[in-house]
């Protein structure tokens, strides 16, 4: 996805890496998670989904059920005992 960082995209990641940066998670991870849910998002765009103009909102969501994903992975992690 080369030149993402232009136009409507970038403003969508734009702001929802600050809303994640408000949560106190990491930068360059907040920069993959975002990354991915913008191809995500557009590759339902090309399969014919129609957003209705809620692509910041789906982007967001996306995100956040990745950043709980790992967190129920990181706490399954130290549950568990080698």
């Amino acid at each position: 996805m080369e030149n993402w960082h232009k136009g409507p995209a970038f403003r969508v990641a734009a702001s929802v890496l600050s809303r994640l940066k408000s949560l106190g998670q990491g930068p360059s991870k907040n920069n993959d998670l975002i990354v991915e849910a913008v191809e995500t998002v557009n590759l339902g765009k090309v399969l014919g989904i129609d957003f209705l103009g809620n692509e910041e909102e789906a982007v967001q969501r996306i995100v956040e059920l990745e950043v709980e994903d790992a967190s129920k992975v990181a706490q399954a992690a130290d549950g568990v005992r080698l």
